[in-house]
Protein backbone atom coordinates (compact mmCIF):
# COMPACT_ATOMS: atom_id res chain seq x y z
CA UNK A 1 0.00 0.00 0.00
CA UNK A 2 2.65 2.34 0.98
CA UNK A 3 4.56 2.27 -2.57
CA UNK A 4 1.52 2.36 -4.58
CA UNK A 5 0.43 5.85 -2.43
CA UNK A 6 4.48 6.93 -3.27
CA UNK A 7 4.17 5.45 -6.60
CA UNK A 8 1.15 8.11 -7.03
CA UNK A 9 2.91 11.05 -6.29
CA UNK A 10 2.08 11.49 -2.37
CA UNK A 11 4.82 11.21 0.02
CA UNK A 12 4.11 7.72 2.78
CA UNK A 13 6.17 7.53 5.87
CA UNK A 14 5.63 4.07 7.04
CA UNK A 15 5.44 3.81 11.22
CA UNK A 16 6.29 0.45 11.90
CA UNK A 17 8.28 -1.87 14.25
CA UNK A 18 8.92 -4.48 11.56
CA UNK A 19 11.61 -2.25 9.49
CA UNK A 20 13.11 -5.07 7.25
CA UNK A 21 9.54 -5.32 6.20
CA UNK A 22 9.31 -1.91 4.97
CA UNK A 23 12.68 -2.02 3.48
CA UNK A 24 11.29 -5.33 1.49
CA UNK A 25 8.61 -3.57 -0.08
CA UNK A 26 10.73 -0.41 -0.81
CA UNK A 27 9.44 2.11 1.21
CA UNK A 28 11.67 5.16 1.40
CA UNK A 29 10.60 7.03 4.73
CA UNK A 30 10.29 4.56 7.67
CA UNK A 31 9.77 5.63 11.16
CA UNK A 32 10.86 3.03 13.53
CA UNK A 33 8.14 2.74 16.52
CA UNK A 34 8.49 2.05 19.81
CA UNK A 35 6.80 -1.42 19.72
CA UNK A 36 4.35 -3.29 17.44
CA UNK A 37 1.43 -2.75 20.28
CA UNK A 38 2.80 0.87 20.76
CA UNK A 39 4.22 2.27 17.35
CA UNK A 40 3.22 5.37 18.56
CA UNK A 41 3.28 5.20 22.25
CA UNK A 42 5.40 4.42 24.91
CA UNK A 43 3.23 2.37 28.29
CA UNK A 44 6.15 2.82 30.49
CA UNK A 45 6.04 6.70 30.87
CA UNK A 46 3.57 8.71 32.76
CA UNK A 47 0.94 9.97 30.91
CA UNK A 48 2.30 13.30 30.39
CA UNK A 49 5.39 12.54 29.19
CA UNK A 50 3.81 9.75 26.66
CA UNK A 51 1.48 12.31 25.12
CA UNK A 52 5.15 14.69 24.39
CA UNK A 53 6.46 11.62 23.02
CA UNK A 54 3.66 10.68 20.85
CA UNK A 55 3.30 14.26 19.49
CA UNK A 56 7.09 14.44 19.14
CA UNK A 57 6.40 11.67 16.42
CA UNK A 58 3.83 12.43 14.59
CA UNK A 59 6.09 15.78 14.17
CA UNK A 60 8.72 13.96 13.20
CA UNK A 61 7.01 11.86 11.01
CA UNK A 62 5.32 14.57 9.53
CA UNK A 63 8.89 16.39 9.17
CA UNK A 64 9.98 13.30 7.59
CA UNK A 65 7.10 13.34 4.86
CA UNK A 66 8.11 16.72 3.90
CA UNK A 67 11.87 15.70 3.22
CA UNK A 68 13.04 13.92 0.20
CA UNK A 69 13.99 10.22 0.58
CA UNK A 70 15.58 9.00 -2.91
CA UNK A 71 16.91 6.12 -0.78
CA UNK A 72 15.41 3.96 2.09
CA UNK A 73 15.83 5.78 5.21
CA UNK A 74 14.94 3.80 8.47
CA UNK A 75 15.05 6.22 11.68
CA UNK A 76 14.34 5.41 15.03
CA UNK A 77 13.03 6.73 18.11
CA UNK A 78 16.56 8.07 19.12
CA UNK A 79 16.07 10.19 16.18
CA UNK A 80 12.58 10.98 17.19
CA UNK A 81 13.76 11.44 20.38
CA UNK A 82 15.47 14.72 19.52
CA UNK A 83 12.06 15.49 19.05
CA UNK A 84 12.08 19.16 19.12
CA UNK A 85 13.92 19.52 16.37
CA UNK A 86 11.20 18.15 14.25
CA UNK A 87 8.97 20.65 16.62
CA UNK A 88 10.52 23.12 15.43
CA UNK A 89 10.77 22.20 12.06
CA UNK A 90 7.18 21.39 11.67
CA UNK A 91 6.79 24.87 13.60
CA UNK A 92 8.34 26.56 10.75
CA UNK A 93 6.65 24.82 7.89
CA UNK A 94 3.24 25.28 9.31
CA UNK A 95 3.61 28.84 10.67
CA UNK A 96 2.05 27.35 14.13
CA UNK A 97 3.88 28.81 17.48
CA UNK A 98 5.63 26.05 19.77
CA UNK A 99 3.43 24.90 22.78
Amino acid sequence: MTKEIQRAGIPVVHVTNLTKISEGIGANRILRGNSVLHVFGNPSLPHEKEVDYRREMVAFAVVLSLSAAPAAMVLGPLAAAAGWVAVELFCRITGERRK
